[in-house]
């Protein structure tokens, strides 16, 4: 499908920018419920508290990057062309069926990377449970949370995990290096996108070892390279359709992956 080409240098909106916020209060208010449910469901007097914890959280940091980077992104020629469209009272007009059904292809094909990587990563899990009698049991137990909460997670994590990453640090990794190596049109060159693209990357997966200490589970090397390599490939194409379709498409592939994945096949399997 043929890309969606924001200008550079275009004029900030003020629209856009309390939407991105609002979202970010949104993604946090759908962050608590899976927290709660996967470690306080039984202690309900601390249930308001969590909520506002998270909810303030995620608003503090989510909230400050994606509002940096969005600033960024009307100079860069990243942004939400839809969001845009919407504020502008210029809809872009038949382009979100097309984004949705690559949305959900794309979606598709990372959630069967995704079980590749779980696959290739098996064997040496299972060997560093084995040695450190570990019963493989506590895989499944360190996350015990109702498909709906899960669901809720999932779109927790596409709205405020692109916020953050793309929205956030990619656009600002973009801005810094499409500072010093740009085309005659100030777009940052395509080597330098994805230099910028692996970076975040990496820090994406990095960023997801945090969930394994909240589950309980060891910083085996299975483990790890299953939270960065894995987690790492799914930002990079995250990246590139934040750059190609906008952030709209990333959002929608970030949530939709992680229904097929932490939703769908639990309940299948």
């Amino acid at each position: 499908m043929e890309s969606i080409i924001l200008p550079t240098k275009r004029k900030i909106s003020w629209k856009v920018f309390f939407v991105v916020l609002a979202l970010v209060l949104v993604s946090g208010i759908l962050k608590a419920p899976m927290i709660i449910a996967n470690e306080y469901a039984d202690q309900p007097d601390l249930w308001i508290n969590i909520i506002l914890s998270v909810t303030l959280s995620t608003l503090i940091i989510y909230g400050l990057l994606g509002a940096i980077g969005l600033l960024l992104a009307f100079r860069v020629g990243l942004g939400l062309p839809f969001v845009e469209g919407w504020a502008a009272k210029n809809p872009l007009e038949g382009r979100f069926g097309k984004i949705t059904m690559t949305a959900l292809v794309a979606a598709a094909i990372l959630t069967i990377m995704g079980l590749g990587v779980r696959y290739l990563t098996a064997p040496m899990i299972l060997a560093a449970f084995e040695a450190q009698n570990i019963p493989i049991s506590a895989l499944v137990e360190a996350v015990q949370v109702p498909w709906w909460a899960m669901l809720l997670g999932a779109l927790s994590a596409g709205i405020g995990e692109e916020i953050g990453f793309r929205l956030g640090l990619l656009t600002i990794l973009v801005w810094v290096v499409g500072w010093l190596w740009h085309d005659d049109t100030g777009r940052i060159k395509p080597v330098g996108f994805w230099l910028a693209n692996l970076v975040v990357a990496v820090l994406f997966g990095a960023f997801h070892l945090t969930n394994l200490s909240a589950a309980g589970l060891p910083l085996i090397a299975g483990l790890v390279i299953r939270a960065i390599f894995g987690n790492g490939l799914l930002a990079l194409a995250f990246g590139w359709l934040y750059q190609r379709y906008g952030l709209e498409s990333s959002m929608f592939t970030h949530f939709l992956l992680d229904v097929f994945l932490y939703v769908l096949l639990p309940l299948v399997v």
